[in-house]
């Protein structure tokens, strides 16, 4: 059965399990958390966006290197290539799937998420999406 939980960020009694698991990250230096771009294409065009935005030129860099602002999903093979990365490490506090597009727009999100979730890659699994694709 599929669960959705709304965290409770603003439950002070959960805030100093959330700081010592990130300072023991940082003095062991292993990654607690990571964002995948599940899809670049978005619904909205917000000017803030670095995806939209004229001010940020096609080209961008990155840590990664050069990334271009082209439309794009992640594809399975993609995704199950990150996974392998990730399999020698502790597993991550937390996989959001978010970045500069709607998640939900990528018609392959819930296969996405559940060779996450199967993988055991991560304690909690995340979409932070704008919403307008959500109904009842």
């Amino acid at each position: 059965m599929n669960n959705i939980t709304i965290p409770d960020f603003r439950n002070p009694a959960l805030a100093d399990g959330r700081l010592q698991s990130i300072a023991d990250a940082l003095e062991h230096t292993y990654q607690i958390a990571m964002v995948v771009e599940a899809s670049s294409h978005c619904d909205l065009a917000c000017n803030f966006c670095a995806a939209h935005s004229d001010k940020v030129p096609e080209k961008i860099f990155n840590i990664a290197g050069p990334v271009s602002k082209t439309k794009k999903h992640m594809d399975r093979e993609t995704f199950t290539h990150l996974l392998r990365l990730l399999a020698s490490q502790r597993p991550l506090k937390m996989l959001f799937f978010h970045g500069n597009g709607e998640p939900l727009l990528n018609p392959k999100l819930h296969e996405l998420v559940a060779q996450a979730k199967a993988s055991g890659i991560a304690e909690a699994i995340t979409v932070v999406t704008n919403g307008t694709l959500l109904d009842a």
